[in-house]
């Protein structure tokens, strides 16, 4: 699936309007060349990619505090707040301590805040940018952090936690 955030900037001097933060979440090197070779061999398309176009691109390599190999909850939390936890948790340090991400950074900061995405809003990658959880599967504590973090925006596939799990 893809997140994507995007922060409305000032009209600070030379600074950029937008920010765009694209996610392609559990997307490693192997399945973007297999959709590079997909677009180049079978759909005889010379032009590259969108995402192979951008000028800016980063890649990131990570294991949790808990595992060899992570969860998206614990990878998100990672990359929207540079707090390495362990899996399933979102939003918080290993030691359970909330740790804000940099959308909140940014939106305390009087910047519009956007986050859509292709999956559920309430799902562990976009839910890391807004809440504070010991567990992924915490929906319904999700989506009320969700509704009360005040950004501008969220859009996604349908929430999974509309009633309390009680």
């Amino acid at each position: 699936f893809l997140l994507f955030l995007a922060v409305a900037l000032g009209a600070a001097a030379k600074a950029p309007k937008y920010i765009f933060l694209y996610i392609g979440d559990g997307m490693g090197m192997g399945p973007v060349m297999a959709a590079q070779n997909y677009n180049r061999n079978v759909l005889h398309n010379d032009k590259p990619l969108n995402m192979m176009q951008f000028p800016v691109v980063g890649w990131a390599q990570t294991w949790s505090a808990s595992s060899d190999i992570t969860d998206s909850a614990a990878a998100g939390t990672a990359l929207s707040t540079g707090h390495k936890t362990r899996n399933y948790m979102l939003g918080m340090n290993a030691d359970t301590v909330a740790v804000n991400s940099v959308a909140k950074i940014l939106h305390d900061k009087d910047f519009g805040v956007a986050v859509a995405t292709s999956v559920a809003p309430d799902d562990a990658t976009p839910g890391a940018f807004y809440t504070h959880v010991p567990n992924r599967s915490m929906f319904y504590e999700i989506g009320r952090d969700m509704a009360e973090c005040g950004y501008e925006f969220v859009a996604g596939a349908g929430l999974r936690g509309s009633m309390t799990d009680g």
